[in-house]
C-alpha cells in the first residue's frame, strides 16, 4: 500500500531491509520497498545524506569487514552512477520542461499580443458604446420628455372625454325631447295633413262638377261661336258688297258735281 509521504527515516528502513535481503538498494528499489511513493529526486537526496552520514565509520578499518567495504564500496560506487543518472534524467527533463515553458511563454507572448490588440479593439467598441450610450441617454430624455407631454395630452383629452360626456348626455336629452317634440309635430302635421288631404278630395270633387258644368257652357258657347263666325262672315260679305256698292255712288256723286261745276261755269260764262 502506498503510503502519504517520505522522510529520511523511512528511507534508511528501506534501504537497510533491502541491504539484510542482499538486494542492491538502488532508487528504484528503495521506492519499491516504500511502496512506491515519494519522488525519486527526494530518495536519492536522502541516501546521499545517509552516506555522508555514514562516512566518518566507514573510514574506520577495526569497524568494517573487507567484504563490507567492498560492498559499501559497490554501493557507493552504484549510487554514485545512479545519481549521476538521476540527474542526467532531470537535466534532460528540465531541458524539456524549459523547452515546454519556453514554448508556453511564446505562447503566452503571442495570447498577450493578440489579447492586447482585442483590449485596444474593446477599448475603441467601449468608446463608441459610451458616446452611443450618452447620444442614447439624450434621445432617452428627449422621449421621456415626449411621453410626459403625450401623458399630458391624455390627461388633458380624458378631461375633454368627460366635459364632451357631459355635452353629449346633455344633448342626448334635448334630442329625447325634440324626438319627442318632433314627433307630436309630425303627428299633428299628418292629422292636417289627412283633414288637408280630405278637404283637397272635397274640392277636387267640387272643381270636377263645374268643370263638367263649364264644359257644358263650354260646348254650347262653342256652338254659338261657331254660329257667331258663320255671320260674320255673311256679314263681311254683305260688308264687302255694301262698301262696292258706296265706292261706286261715290263715284258717281263726283261724277255729278262735277257736271253741275261745270253747268254753273258754263252759265257764268254766258252771263
Amino acid at each position: 500500500m502506498a503510503r502519504g509521504g517520505i522522510n529520511k527515516v523511512l528511507v534508511k528502513q528501506a534501504r537497510d531491509a533491502l541491504l539484510s535481503k542482499g538486494v542492491n538498494p538502488s532508487i528504484d528499489a528503495v521506492r519499491a520497498e516504500l511502496g512506491n511513493t515519494g519522488s525519486k529526486t527526494t530518495i536519492h537526496r536522502y541516501l546521499k545524506e545517509l552516506e555522508y552520514s555514514e562516512g566518518a565509520r566507514l573510514d574506520d578499518e577495526t569497524l568494517l569487514s573487507s567484504t563490507l567495504k567492498e560492498m559499501v564500496a559497490r554501493l557507493a560506487s552504484q549510487l554514485k552512477e545512479e545519481a549521476q543518472q538521476v540527474v542526467t534524467e532531470a537535466e534532460e527533463r528540465h531541458k524539456g520542461e524549459l523547452s515546454g515553458l519556453q514554448q508556453l511563454n511564446d505562447n503566452q507572448t503571442m495570447v498577450i499580443t493578440s489579447t492586447e490588440k482585442q483590449l485596444n479593439n474593446l477599448e475603441g467598441q467601449l468608446a463608441e458604446s459610451q458616446s452611443l450610450n450618452k447620444s442614447l441617454d439624450t434621445d432617452l430624455q428627449a422621449a421621456n420628455a415626449e411621453v410626459q407631454r403625450l401623458e399630458q395630452q391624455v390627461a388633458d383629452q380624458k378631461s375633454m372625454l368627460i366635459e364632451k360626456g357631459s355635452h353629449i348626455e346633455s344633448l342626448e336629452e334635448k334630442h329625447k325631447h325634440n324626438r319627442e317634440a318632433l314627433e307630436h309635430y309630425r303627428q299633428s302635421v299628418k292629422e292636417q295633413r289627412d283633414q288637408d288631404q280630405r278637404k283637397h278630395e272635397q274640392q277636387v270633387q267640387h272643381l270636377q262638377t263645374e268643370q263638367r258644368q263649364l264644359n257644358q257652357s263650354l260646348s254650347i258657347k262653342q256652338t254659338e261661336i261657331t254660329q257667331l263666325s258663320k255671320d260674320n262672315a255673311r256679314l263681311a260679305t254683305e260688308l264687302s258688297e255694301a262698301r262696292k256698292q258706296l265706292s261706286s255712288s261715290e263715284s258717281e256723286l263726283r261724277d255729278s258735281v262735277n257736271q253741275l261745276k261745270n253747268v254753273e261755269r258754263q252759265s257764268a260764262e254766258r252771263d
